[in-house]
């Protein structure tokens, strides 16, 4: 929310320091939207409080405004109380997306790239696809971070915002190397002669799959990378 409606306020019109004010916090704040909004709505109806108070103490409509505003404190200072918290809401939204579009998208992939017999000897399997155990290994951090940052937390000690954040970056970057590592991989074999038995129809839905995830990964990762480095400097935050 970036503007109070002047109704609310009593205001004849409308409040150029109230609404520059939720102008600048709302450039400042990252994180998922409705976390934004919540915490957008939240300032602002702290900030019509505050008019309203000054008002009773007889104060004009745009004195009462700029002494909300100066009371409050400054939108940068405001929106560095809320880094934190925005900071795990994005991670735990971001590692959701890439746990949940991972199955789908690596089944596929398993299904066409994994040899004839791989359950009897797993070691053909991490041949024909090495990321796996990187693959194994980020999950487990995802899964637990959504774990230590979620309802969990009463039993579990609390993963810090960083590290929530870098967790979704290491998850972000092994579901980007998968995806290009499968990708070359095919490509390579299709090259060859060495995937000319592969399925059409498979090929198709597998690669679709992973062009569809793939800049999505790279979108979600790198807001978690500015994020990350938001964290590190939480009093420059910058536009």
């Amino acid at each position: 929310m970036s503007r109070i409606p002047d109704a609310r306020l009593g205001l004849p019109q409308p409040n150029d320091a109230i609404e520059d004010y939720m102008a600048e916090l709302n450039s400042y704040l990252r994180g998922p939207a409705r976390l934004r909004a919540r915490v957008a709505e939240e300032i602002a109806v702290d900030l019509e409080s505050a008019v309203r108070e000054f008002r009773r103490h007889g104060l004009g409509a745009p004195e009462a405004a700029r002494a909300a505003v100066a009371e409050l404190g400054s939108a940068k200072s405001v929106a560095a109380g809320f880094v934190d918290e925005l900071a795990i809401a994005e991670a735990r939204a971001v590692l959701r997306w890439l746990l949940a579009t991972g199955p789908l998208v690596g089944l596929w992939w398993l299904l066409l790239l994994a040899p004839a017999g791989w359950v009897s000897h797993p070691g053909e399997l991490l041949t024909a696809i090495p990321i796996l155990p990187v693959v194994a290994i980020a999950v487990a951090a995802g899964l637990l971070v959504l774990a230590t940052t979620g309802s969990l937390i009463r039993w579990l000690p609390e993963t810090s915002s960083r590290r929530a954040v870098s967790a979704a970056v290491l998850v972000g970057l092994v579901c980007i190397a998968g995806d290009l590592l499968v990708l070359t991989t095919l490509t390579v074999r299709l090259a060859t002669g060495s995937g000319s038995s592969f399925t059409a129809g498979l090929v198709v839905v597998a690669v679709t799959a992973s062009l569809i995830r793939l800049p999505s990964a790279i979108w979600a990762t790198s807001r978690c990378l500015r994020t990350r480095h938001l964290l590190s400097t939480p009093l420059v935050l910058t536009r």
